[in-house]
């Protein structure tokens, strides 16, 4: 049951501000000022001068051949970015408006005929705008207090606008020729200037010309110079390479049969290189030389063939002896015995030696000719720059040309004009506007009305609904019961007419009784004790008339209940049973010899039987009666003999007697009446019963008038904070 309590307790404290509920409450107070502000926004209505406004579109036509000026005064005809950005300025300008002012007599209009300055009146209520952001067409509107002048003074601005572009494309035209003609005059002596410095140039140079090209004798004998260098290290290398291979091979001791065959095969090399221009000395005398050696190991010295070997021999030597003055070469003498190997390797040497002479003067001759062609590097340098600035004049001088040529053309075959595609006519009405003042105040007006609401809603210390009664009070809402017309009671029936669950247990209102009741029953089903003390915050909140109908549908379920009436002050059951105020709780509590059967009433109702303990004679000290043993140990007798004991007591902030009995019960049930009194007296209320540690099980809300809390009711079935009702009710009539 306590975590019931907590789980009841916890969504009573999530509800949040009732918008809805508030809106229903306080409509009224948005209607009346939404009514008196559309009544001063109808007045100022008519406090405001009518104004009217004429509008005309232009279609800007821009199709021109390109000029080379983008712009004169201010006006670019090139339509760069922003096509029509400076059409915008312009129509909005001195300049425009100023010439439709005189052209068309526009300061004799009677709308304008009291200004002292006509031009700025107009710029003051023109406006032009764009159709669309990259369209080309122009929406250009007046205000003014004449519908007829409104339509004559855009068409004249129109017109004014229109002249203004031609003569801006005139102007464009004769100051692109002027400039365009001071130019070509300028580029002109500048490319004549730049050719004559070029044939000065050519004349005094050193340079070979061949068309459009200038070279340096030099850099070709560079060349030359570098490729023969490139032939010597070669064959320099080569020598040297072979005559390291033949060395290597004494130096290990090889025989001199495979060091002649080695040597041949360079011999043949040789010979077979086209590169070489002449055969040197060795290369004709040694072929003989090495047929001598293989012919004496074969057939000996004085065989016929060493012989004819030997004679060519010698005349090889005496040929190239005649020969040899020319060079220094020295011819090995044939009547020495010779080292064939030996005299080649000697002649190796001595290649290798005039290979690294000829490289060295080779080098030299070159630093020469790199250092003349330095000198005239600077000279194509000049070259290059000459011709270069030559081009450039020329280029420039021939797009000149070709814009002069195109002038012409331009401010004959282009277009650039506005098109009136709707002329302006007479205006129409926008100052007021009747329909947006009227809204703005009412709307304005119905905001006020509802500021002014939540005020009176902040500052209202009532409950204004059910809801707002369990959130305040973090109490579940176990029921609600409206406001209902007393039922007829049948003249052998001793309820009163307030006991609607007797007189119609069949009604909405006495449903709603059955409602608390179901909730009680589902919240303490395991208790073994059902003592159940329903009270109030005050007198008049209705709580002897819910305990009384709550007892009876208990006992119409078929339980044994009793109500006892423990408000001895002003006790209010006893009426409502239609019973005697005494014997009752007051005789039991003071006499000791009073049973209980002789002070209980029992009273047959349907499906069931109620039995009543009235208060009694109210004793002089009712409290202490009720905080006694006696009263404590009546109670414990009671919760044994019945399932469910409900007791009416005394209002909590009247008396302390509640207080008392609380701690003394299973629950507490506490009835709040909606008026404008109960908020703190209701919040005090329960503040007092949880000092005592007493089990709240919840708070039913009393009186509710139907027609202020339409937006409540009930549903069949448990009605508590978990179970809302659609909407309130109100008693229909329905008896037994």
């Amino acid at each position: 049951m306590a975590e019931y309590g907590r789980a009841a307790n916890q969504e009573a404290e999530d509800a949040g501000f009732d918008f809805l509920g508030f809106l229903w409450r306080r409509s009224w107070l948005a209607l009346f000022f939404g009514t008196i502000g559309a009544g001063a926004a109808y007045y100022y209505y008519l406090q405001q001068p009518v104004k009217f406004s004429a509008k005309a579109q232009v279609l800007v036509i821009k199709q021109q051949a390109n000029l080379p000026v983008s712009a004169v005064n201010g006006f670019d005809p090139t339509g760069n970015r922003d096509p029509l950005a400076n059409d915008v300025r312009l129509i909005s300008s001195e300049s425009t408006v100023g010439p439709a002012v005189e052209t068309a007599r526009l300061h004799e209009l009677p709308s304008l005929a009291g200004s002292s300055n006509p031009v700025q009146t107009i710029l003051a209520d023109l406006s032009v705008n764009r159709t669309a952001r990259d369209g080309d067409l122009l929406d250009i509107s007046y205000k003014g207090s004449d519908p007829e002048d409104c339509a004559k003074i855009v068409n004249a601005i129109v017109a004014s606008y229109d002249a203004r572009l031609k003569e801006a494309y005139q102007d464009v035209g004769a100051v692109t020729a002027r400039l365009l003609g001071d130019a070509k005059e300028q580029w002109e002596n500048t490319l004549k200037k730049s050719e004559d410095d070029y044939k000065n140039f050519v004349q005094n140079s050193s340079l070979l010309f061949n068309g459009d090209t200038a070279t340096s004798v030099h850099q070709s004998r560079m060349a030359e110079i570098e490729a023969q260098r490139s032939q010597v290290i070669i064959a320099q290398t080569e020598v040297q390479a072979e005559l390291d291979s033949i060395q290597k091979a004494l130096d290990r001791g090889g025989s001199r049969e495979a060091i002649m065959m080695m040597v041949d095969t360079f011999r043949k090399k040789d010979e077979a290189d086209t590169t070489k221009s002449a055969p040197s000395l060795m290369a004709t005398l040694f072929p003989l030389l090495m047929e001598e050696q293989m012919a004496l190991e074969e057939v000996g010295e004085d065989h016929p063939r060493v012989r004819l070997i030997r004679k060519r021999i010698e005349m090889t030597q005496r040929h190239m002896q005649s020969l040899a003055s020319a060079d220094g070469t020295v011819v090995p003498d044939a009547n020495i015995k010779k080292d064939f190997l030996t005299i080649y390797i000697e002649s190796l040497r001595q290649q290798l030696q005039a290979s690294i002479e000829r490289l060295q003067q080779l080098d030299a001759l070159f630093e020469r000719e790199a250092e003349s062609y330095k000198k005239q590097a600077d000279l194509q340098i000049t070259d290059r720059r000459l011709r270069d600035e030559i081009n450039r004049s020329q280029q420039l001088f021939n797009t000149i040309v070709d814009r002069l040529k195109e002038v012409d053309l331009a401010t004959k075959g282009g277009q650039y004009k506005a098109e009136v595609i709707t002329p302006a006519t007479r205006g129409y009405q926008v100052e007021p506007n009747f329909k947006k003042t009227m809204m703005i105040g009412s709307v304005l007006g119905a905001i006020v009305g509802l500021l002014l609401g939540f005020l009176v809603e902040t500052a209202d210390k009532s409950f204004r609904s059910p809801d707002e009664i369990s959130q305040v009070l973090s109490l579940p809402l176990v029921g609600i019961s409206a406001q209902f017309q007393a039922a007829r009671p049948a003249a052998e029936s001793p309820f009163g007419p307030a006991v609607i669950t007797v007189h119609r247990p069949r009604s909405q209102s006495a449903e709603a009784f059955r409602g608390v009741r179901t909730h009680l029953i589902a919240a303490i089903r395991q208790e073994e004790s059902k003592v159940i003390l329903v009270t109030s915050p005050e007198p008049g909140d209705g709580k002897s008339t819910m305990s009384t109908n709550l007892a009876v549908a208990m006992a119409q379920s078929g339980k044994s209940v009793l109500l006892i009436d423990a408000d001895m002050r002003r006790p209010t059951v006893h009426t409502l049973v239609g019973q005697e105020r005494s014997p009752g709780l007051s005789d039991l509590l003071e006499n000791s010899d009073t049973s209980v059967e002789s002070v209980t009433h029992r009273l047959p109702v349907e499906g069931g039987l109620l039995h009543v303990i009235a208060a009694g004679k109210c004793p002089r000290d009712p409290g202490e009666r009720l905080m006694s043993q006696r009263f404590a140990d009546l109670l414990g007798m009671l919760k044994d003999q019945y399932d469910w004991i409900i007791i009416d007591s005394p209002p909590v902030l009247a008396v302390t007697d509640s207080a008392t009995i609380a701690r003394m019960v299973t629950g507490v049930l506490l009835v709040v009446r909606m008026n404008g009194r109960t908020r703190m007296a209701a919040i005090r209320a329960v503040e007092s019963l949880r000092s005592l540690d007493a089990n709240v099980l919840g708070v039913v809300a009393n009186g509710i008038d139907p027609t202020k809390h339409g937006g409540y009711g009930y549903e069949y079935g448990v009605y508590g904070a978990s179970k809302r009702a659609s909407k309130y009710y109100v008693e229909s009539g329905e008896g037994r």
